[in-house]
């Protein structure tokens, strides 16, 4: 509980509260994984995020060392974060 509440906590520090809920998730899941400092590392991703652009950030997300290192998870938080609309 206290680690995805940290997590969360960084996920709205990093995209705000404003961002799409489905967002916020996913980057809260991010940082479960990676931490604060490896999702802020992405800043093509939180860029376009913040600009709703979602479908640029999906592609963003997938050009990582994340992404090599953990294809399933990447592909379905790239896939989930496209279907913002």
């Amino acid at each position: 509980e206290k680690d995805f509440e940290k997590a969360h906590k960084g996920a709205l520090k990093l995209v705000g509260t404003e961002t799409d809920y489905r967002a916020i998730g996913v980057v809260t899941e991010m940082i479960y994984q990676m931490g604060v400092d490896g999702v802020s590392k992405f800043k093509n991703t939180l860029k376009y995020m913040e600009n709703g652009q979602w479908d640029l950030a999906s592609v963003e997300m997938l050009d990582s060392k994340w992404a090599i290192q953990t294809p399933d998870r990447a592909t379905k938080l790239s896939k989930l974060i496209k279907n913002i609309k």
